[in-house]
């Protein structure tokens, strides 16, 4: 998993980390030059010596020109500690801009990846599980990334105050390493457990973030029908989950940190009867080997914790690369090198079957059907008689299983389904408000917006409450993804953007379903006229809503048992008389 977790980094920021390990070097051999100039302090006479530390640094001296003096000792242990310090700065701020530049790479491509995902794999995820994707796991994987360069950091240090050691005194120092193996094993225990637990926490926390979107989202609903204590009971019941695997990470965390103290103690007790006893050398180069030997495993300790941190990012990382890979698999296709889609002309659905997994029935059964340009087309039925998928099909966000949808005669896997996308206008029944003013809302952040035809649209749809005082609505914010306001006034909004936007195509899916009888009349009469301009696709259950369409589907059970206009329909006495039969105008 760290081999993993490493190789995932390293092939994201490419050369990048080579710079940034290169500095690192030279900061530590800095610090190990420094650090030397200690020995000759110690020592009557370092040309004496024949240990290899002291040799080199006799050779420094003598490569430099100087005299081993006190005063030429301080010098350089200053110039190789300031030349520290300013490495150390110059990868401190490099590597700030690396990560921040890095999270924002990470969550700007993964938001790429999800909007040009197809759409029909997109309807797959909870949107409490892509939210925590883009915001929670890619800040763990950040904090990964971090860790790694702290590892980096850390590695380095740890080279230094071994090798020194090595160079001064090279059989304490191996005895010193193989008395450290028990600190190694119990590292490698708990860096295992720590994967496991961090893996539970990120699949918990996942799933606390879909209960509680679900949870708030559907607020009215559960306080308005007394269900609050059983949405409380299960939101409480996740996040005590969420609770017991992120106490479990910290204890394992606390574990990593001061269980492996002891054993540094007595390894340093070890060392320093061994050098006092059998070797009989000096206090001085005792207390320097100490000194050296305390660094070391300091550092050694902070590897093995940074190490734990690194390795708790592995269950981000393992739900980041596994998430972008589906997305990218199921991203849609450019057709940027097919023709553009003639939008103004009709459009055919021949012999369509679609399928969703997992369903036993389609949800269309070898439909066909003919949208003339230019008219107003409506599709009638009870619910799951494969209304939406129908909608779905002519906006090009599914694709049949069998069967061919068409426009102007030309396939729609041999057009460019994204430019007819950019020509439709789509309303539902939920009705989609952004974050923004309701000018925003109408021109969806058009740099040139006319101002004039978006006040004249808001007034004439009575969206004009929200404006302060004599200011236009067009600057009144709409916070809070449109909470305050009505399920009426949403869908008001929506038909305004489209309306706006002068879509060649309108799909209007229940669009007035939450509309009082005199609003639904004067929108009614809004969109007829522009009737003949474009063509209208109507989606409905109450019949008065398709009364003048110049063609309308009854749809059941994915088929389409009836067509005509609403005066044949009724007529025939078929199904469609039922349902006006049913419903009073």
């Amino acid at each position: 998993m760290i081999i993993f977790n490493v190789r995932v980094f390293v092939s994201q920021m490419g050369w990048r980390l080579s710079a940034l390990f290169a500095m690192l070097l030279l900061a530590g051999l800095a610090e190990g030059l420094g650090v030397s100039m200690i020995l000759p302090l110690l020592q009557s006479n370092i040309e004496e010596s024949d240990d290899v530390l002291s040799r080199l640094i006799t050779g420094l001296f003598d490569l430099l020109g100087l005299f081993p003096s006190g005063t030429n000792i301080l010098i350089l242990l200053v110039v190789f500690f300031t030349f520290r310090a300013v490495m150390l700065i110059a990868q401190s701020w490099y590597q700030a801009v690396l990560l921040s530049n890095h999270l924002t790479r990470m969550r700007s491509d993964l938001i790429r990846l999800i909007l040009n995902a197809r759409y029909q794999h997109l309807s797959k995820y909870p949107a409490g599980y892509l939210t925590n994707a883009i915001v929670g796991e890619v800040r763990a994987v950040g904090s990964g990334m971090r860790n790694l360069i702290d590892l980096l950091v850390s590695f380095v240090t740890v080279a230094v105050y071994i090798t020194l050691p090595i160079l001064l005194q090279p059989s304490v120092t191996l005895l010193l390493l193989v008395l450290a193996v028990p600190i190694v094993l119990l590292s490698a225990v708990l860096i295992r457990k720590t994967k496991a637990a961090s893996i539970q926490l990120s699949a918990q926390h996942g799933r606390q973030e879909s209960f509680l979107i679900e949870g708030f989202r559907n607020v009215k609903f559960v306080k308005a029908t007394g269900r609050v204590p059983t949405i409380v009971d299960r939101l409480v019941a996740v996040t005590t989950r969420v609770s017991y695997s992120y106490r479990k990470l910290m204890i394992l965390g606390s574990l990593s940190r001061y269980a492996p103290e002891p054993l540094v103690v007595f390894v340093m007790a070890g060392i320093i009867l061994i050098y006092t006893r059998v070797y009989n050398e000096p206090i001085a180069e005792i207390m320097f080997l100490m000194f050296l030997f305390y660094q070391a495993s300091k550092n050694l300790l902070k590897v093995q914790a940074t190490m734990r941190q690194f390795i708790e990012s592995s269950g981000s990382l393992l739900i980041h690369q596994k998430l972008r890979q589906e997305l990218a698999e199921n991203s849609e296709p450019d057709d940027s090198d097919k023709p553009s889609p003639d939008i103004d002309s009709d459009i055919r659905f021949e012999d369509v079957t679609v399928r969703y997994d997992e369903q036993e029935t389609p949800a269309l059964d070898h439909v066909s059907i003919l949208i003339p340009r230019r008219t107003t087309v409506a599709f009638v039925g009870p619910s799951g008689s494969g209304k939406t998928t129908i909608a779905n099909l002519i906006c090009g966000l599914i694709e049949p299983t069998s069967g061919t949808v068409r426009i102007g005669g030309e396939a729609y896997n041999s057009i460019r389904v994204s430019e007819l996308r950019r020509n439709v206008g789509y309303v539902t029944q939920e009705g989609a408000v952004f974050n923004g003013t309701l000018g925003d809302n109408v021109t969806f952040w058009s740099e040139s917006p006319d101002l004039q035809k978006v006040d004249a649209l808001l007034r004439q749809l009575e969206l004009d409450r929200f404006q302060n005082g004599d200011s236009s609505p067009v600057d009144s914010v709409v916070g809070g993804d449109g909470a305050q306001m009505s399920g009426g006034e949403r869908q008001r909004l929506s038909i305004a953007r489209e309306l706006y936007r002068n879509s060649k195509l309108m799909i209007l899916d229940e669009a007035t379903s939450a509309l009082d009888s005199a609003l639904e009349r004067k929108i009614d009469e809004l969109l007829e006229s522009q009737r003949g301009d474009k063509t209208f696709v109507i989606i409905a259950h109450r019949i008065a809503t398709v009364r003048n369409a110049d063609l309308i589907y009854v749809l059941d059970e994915g088929e389409v048992v009836e067509s005509g206009s609403f005066d044949e329909l009724v007529e025939a006495d078929g199904e469609f008389a039922r349902m006006v039969r049913l419903q009073s105008f």
